[in-house]
């Protein structure tokens, strides 16, 4: 009797033992695909680093070239205003002084009255 019950506790921890090593493996493969998986997004994460490297470079020289732009138009836009104030301000100028003489012509132009 007691060789039977030995052998139902040896065919017991068998099973268990069967079961254990079918999730040992179970979880070995597992472990496997988690590193393949780990693998892929490690390289897609290189692939995204050099791309964001090089767009920020490329982000970098837009910036200068809309500071150099935005330079370069300040100056336009000044050159603009000078050339064109002048004219203005002559022009203003004539005006003026024809306006004030058109003022002394009537004033003299204009009779004299006494009250």
């Amino acid at each position: 009797m007691a060789c039977a019950v030995q052998y139902n506790l040896i065919a017991s921890k068998e099973i268990t033992l069967k079961q254990t090593e079918t999730t040992l493996s179970d979880i070995t493969a597992e472990i496997a695909d988690k590193r393949a998986f780990l693998t892929v997004k490690q390289e897609d994460l290189v692939e995204l680093d050099n791309e964001v490297d090089a767009l920020g470079a490329q982000l970098g020289k837009t910036r200068d070239e809309l500071k150099k732009t935005r330079k370069s138009l300040g100056g336009v836009i000044g050159g603009f205003s000078a050339f064109a104030g002048i004219p203005l301000v002559i022009i203003a100028a004539i005006l003026i002084v024809r306006k004030r003489r058109d003022m002394k012509e009537r004033a003299a132009n204009q009779p004299v009255v006494d009250f």
